[in-house]
């Protein structure tokens, strides 16, 4: 009997973070150009790096959600 491969799980924002050094929140607002949040210009390429390292994309289903959300629908 064949053993299953496991597959590898995609990678999350919190891996990002993890190799960046940075806050999730921290991606959150560098992947999605959030702006009002200052991202300092080395933190931001960090980001980028690390997600493009990482094969990183973002989940089809994530985007706005919350109260936040509810109010501008």
């Amino acid at each position: 009997m064949a053993k299953d491969t496991p597959v590898p799980a995609s990678p999350t924002s919190a891996d990002v973070a993890r190799l960046a050094g940075v806050s999730r929140a921290t991606v959150s607002f560098v992947l999605n150009d959030t702006q009002g949040h200052r991202v300092g210009e080395a933190a931001r390429a960090r980001v980028l790096d690390a997600a493009r390292q990482l094969g990183y994309v973002p989940h089809a289903a994530a985007g706005p959600c919350g109260p936040a959300a509810a109010i501008s629908s």
